[in-house]
């Protein structure tokens, strides 16, 4: 790893999208506004993406039915051929050469084909091929940044069998942040931020502590939507290691990412350290809430 990548990493900023930006102009083009932005700032962005719109049309096309629990996509071996198709054959090379067109090095980097994202199966019997992340390997990012390149990276890992697994993109964005100890932690949806009265956009919460967090998804997680589960669950898993903030924010509005970033406005949720000891939460109280890719 150099020296630069390595002297800068508190500069380093994961950002999760969905696969849908690519069907949505105005976000996209808001996204690489705020790219830019990082960039000249000094900040080493990276991209994690989703793509279940791709996913869900692809299976419709190969006449493949989709099925979900607890919010996450089942996962048998064909849907698994498809998620694959999906995001490496459609998502990621869109939104590389969209990012490459507007003059912003960008390569695609799928880590589980160099065994350097890891994971587990979360229940076979169940959901099939989806998978919890159990470790990372960053020296591939490492690489890339140091070479100027920003990653953007499908969620796929393999197990210890080199089994390919589909993973959530928030968890696999949490995962990452914290194995390259970023700055931050940016989840873009479609909505403003976390509602504790969902779907209220007058309850949006500004703020979480990581006490606060840890109570409302172990004591409270009934009250909270399906798809924000795992956002929150990622936002509690990085602020809880070496990621100083996360942030749920709407990747639809102008200059969001770039405001949040650069701290020039407090905008969605803002997840934050606390000062005291919080302890990991089980995989199984959270993950079948969430929403697989």
């Amino acid at each position: 790893m150099s020296d630069k990548v390595e002297n800068s990493k508190n500069m380093r900023v994961v950002i999760k999208c969905g696969g849908s930006i690519l069907n949505n102009q105005a976000e996209l083009t808001h996204i690489i506004a705020g790219i830019k932005s990082l960039i000249e700032k000094g900040y080493q962005p990276l991209i994690v993406h989703g793509g279940g719109p791709e996913i869900s049309q692809l299976a419709n096309k190969l006449g493949i039915k989709s099925e979900f629990k607890n919010g996450l996509r089942v996962t048998d071996a064909a849907m698994l051929e498809i998620t694959q198709m999906a995001l490496l054959g459609i998502t990621n090379p869109k939104l590389v050469a969209e990012l490459n067109k507007q003059t912003i090095k960008a390569s695609g980097l799928a880590l589980h084909t160099l065994g350097a994202l890891i994971a587990e199966t979360l229940d076979i019997a169940t959901y099939g091929y989806v998978g919890v992340v159990t470790s990372v390997n960053p020296e591939p990012i490492y690489q890339l940044l140091a070479n100027g390149f920003i990653p953007v990276i499908a969620p796929l890992a393999v197990d210890e069998n080199w089994q390919i697994l589909n993973i959530n993109a928030d968890l696999a964005a949490a995962a990452i942040a914290k194995a390259i100890s970023a700055e931050k932690l940016i989840l873009l949806s479609d909505i403003d931020g976390y509602y504790s009265n969902y779907p209220d956009p007058s309850s949006l919460v500004a703020e979480l502590s990581l006490t606060e967090l840890q109570h409302l998804l172990t004591t409270d997680n009934n009250s909270i939507s399906a798809g924000m589960i795992p956002k929150l669950e990622a936002c509690y898993q990085a602020v809880g290691s070496k990621v100083n903030t996360a942030h749920i924010i709407n990747g639809n509005k102008a200059a969001a990412l770039a405001n949040i970033a650069l701290g020039i406005a407090q905008i969605g949720t803002t997840i934050y350290k606390s000062s005291s000891n919080n302890t990991a939460i089980d995989k199984s109280t959270l993950q079948t809430k969430g929403a697989s890719a």
